[in-house]
């Protein structure tokens, strides 16, 4: 709203009436009220003349105008916007409206940035740099953040940030199997102890154990047989009997291509 007058720093006039002193007081008085009003209240009372005005937005979202009280912005109960509030805050948001976000900043109506009643904080954090691993309290990583590739039972994490499956090959740990007093059934990747004489080892074939083992300790010096499975062969023969001292023992490895088991 434009002032009632222009402002005239050249009036009164020197050769003015002394009678009309009375008329531009009043004048000036309405001049400074009507410019200073724009962010300041007048003629409201003594106490608080002069305040500046402030904007106080409600639970509801409806905005009124109110004036500083020196620590604070006097607003309705219910408020949502505190400026000062005391020593110990500068911006107070303050929504009592249990479902309703205490910030919600938004762009053509859709929300960009907001934080909750818990202060549960949410939108796009791709510009947050310089973040410390350290304050993360709870929660889990998503595996897809840590690599490219499938995460599951099956795979682990490399070192150039892929999920993969282990390299193929002879697994470095190889399990005990039941001591042996007769003739058995060795399986793959077991060691045995065999424990009485005129034992019969009959392996499984080499086809798809490529690699694998299969461990023999002579525990009482006893020879035992060892029998390949169909034409599979042990040094060179289908049927191997192996002779030692007690305590000895030999590592079979399936040769799957050479249709053969090699000993160590």
């Amino acid at each position: 709203m434009p002032a009632t007058n222009a402002w005239d720093e050249t009036q009164p006039l020197g050769t003015a009436l002394a009678s009309s002193i009375d008329d531009v007081i009043r004048q000036l008085k309405l001049d400074i009220r009507e410019r200073l009003n724009i962010q300041h209240y007048f003629g409201v009372n003594q106490t608080d003349d002069g305040r500046h005005r402030g904007l106080v937005v409600d639970a509801t979202g409806a905005v009124t105008v109110a004036y500083l009280t020196g620590t604070n912005i006097a607003a309705p109960a219910g408020q949502m916007m505190n400026l000062g509030g005391s020593a110990a805050t500068g911006l107070l948001i303050n929504n009592t409206a249990a479902t309703s976000k205490l910030i919600d900043l938004q762009k053509s109506g859709v929300s960009k940035m907001s934080v909750d009643q818990d202060g549960v904080i949410t939108g796009n954090g791709s510009g947050l740099t310089n973040l410390v691993a350290t304050a993360i309290a709870t929660g889990l990583v998503p595996t897809a953040r840590l690599a490219g590739g499938s995460a599951d039972a099956t795979t682990f994490l490399r070192g150039d940030q892929v999920w993969a499956a282990p390299p193929t090959g002879p697994n470095p740990f190889i399990s005990y199997g039941a001591d042996q007093s007769g003739n058995f059934s060795a399986s793959v990747e077991t060691i045995y102890n065999f424990t009485a004489a005129g034992i019969t080892v009959q392996l499984p074939t080499v086809v798809g154990n490529g690699g694998k083992r299969i461990g023999l300790i002579n525990k009482n010096g006893f020879d035992i047989t060892i029998k390949g499975n169909g034409t599979d062969t042990i040094a060179g023969v289908n049927s191997f009997v192996f002779s030692s001292s007690q305590y000895d023992s030999t590592m079979l490895y399936a040769d799957a291509a050479g249709g053969k088991w090699d000993m160590i």
